[in-house]
């Protein structure tokens, strides 16, 4: 189990990694037909490493984000943790060592001072210390395996 419980860290803090793609049976399940309505089913991967999500993200960035930035306005993003972990990696142009560490508390709303480049000068969690261990708590929980 040791094995499992190593291979799931891997697939959930690596930047590179893919996990095993879904099998046709479990991605009925997962893609629910709702929220994927109207989706061609091909645009929906049955693997994705973070740099996959980051580079889905980063066209969103170039175009609609970084734009509103440059014009002062404040911009609010809400996303899953794995999409906003790809955003921190490509903000703070962190190697891929120390991103496989890099926690971010569940729930817990993240700003971002950067300067006229949209570079980071400063950035702060708007919690309460406990409430940021309680959310890092809901992190690395999610991360250990129920056996």
């Amino acid at each position: 189990m040791l094995h499992f419980h190593v291979s799931r860290q891997i697939w959930r803090r690596s930047f590179t990694f893919r996990p095993p793609p879904l099998e046709d049976e479990m991605e009925l399940n997962c893609f629910n037909p709702k929220p994927y309505a109207g989706l061609d089913p091909r645009m929906l991967p049955k693997t994705e490493s973070l740099k996959d999500t980051l580079e889905r993200l980063l066209p969103c960035w170039y175009d609609q984000i970084a734009p509103a930035l440059k014009e002062n306005k404040r911009v609010l993003l809400v996303g899953h943790g794995s999409s906003v972990r790809a955003l921190i990696k490509f903000l703070e142009d962190m190697p891929d060592d120390e991103f496989i560490n890099l926690e971010v508390p569940q729930a817990i709303p993240l700003v971002y001072k950067l300067d006229d480049d949209l570079r980071p000068l400063k950035h702060y969690y708007l919690g309460t210390q406990e409430e940021l261990d309680a959310g890092l708590a809901k992190v690395a929980a999610r991360g250990k395996a129920k056996l």
